[in-house]
């Protein structure tokens, strides 16, 4: 299995609370990599692995895993120490080496120095995520609507900024395809804070 940078954006999602162990983790399996804290979940499409492409570990050798999880912070931990190399891209990444007995170890390299990390995995069944997003996306849209993931990022980090806290819920319109997003959400002290962001225009 092979872990990049992408991986933190998963680990993000998982739960941080450690009452349920298999919600602080990121899940392996069928090429993806998932996570859930019962609220959010993400699912991200993992890179196909040539064996070429796969950097010898001095005593190790690479193993081929699916179906296991991970806790997210120590993984997110491991993946922040992967030091980037533009040139070699492959080798910013880290590898699996080693599953035996609910352990698994993790290696990166990047042909001169080697670091390893072993994580056991959380005990208990992962929720079955399939099942939720097979019977979401069977639904027909009331609106579909294409938008520019960082400008609603910048745009709800702003909200904060002004005032908005997870104790107020925040509400979103929309009217149309081709019509403005409506983000409208109150601070503390119950002022409204209101914010819009224009759709993108899409070829389908």
């Amino acid at each position: 299995m092979k872990i990049d940078k992408r991986i933190l954006g998963v680990c993000d999602i998982a739960s941080k609370e450690s009452a349920r162990p298999q919600l602080a983790s990121v899940r392996f399996e069928n090429g993806k990599a998932v996570a859930t804290d019962g609220y959010s979940l993400m699912v991200i499409e993992q890179e196909k692995i040539e064996d070429d492409e796969i950097p010898k570990v001095a005593g190790f050798d690479y193993v081929s895993v699916d179906g296991l999880s991970l806790p997210a912070q120590p993984l997110a931990k491991f993946v922040k120490e992967i030091k980037r190399n533009k040139f070699l891209p492959v080798l910013s990444t880290g590898w699996t080496v080693r599953n035996e007995e609910g352990r698994v170890t993790l290696a990166t390299t990047d042909l001169e120095e080697t670091s390893i990390k072993e994580m056991k995995q959380p005990e208990g069944e992962y929720p079955n995520y399939q099942k939720v997003i097979d019977g979401e996306m069977k639904k027909e849209p009331v609106v579909k609507i294409s938008f520019d993931p960082i400008k609603m990022i910048l745009l709800l980090q702003a909200m904060v900024k002004a005032g908005a806290t997870s104790c107020r819920p925040v509400t979103v319109r929309v009217s149309g395809d081709l019509n403005p997003i409506i983000i409208t959400t109150q601070d503390g002290q119950e002022r409204e804070i209101f914010a819009l962001l224009m759709p993108m225009r899409t070829s389908e």
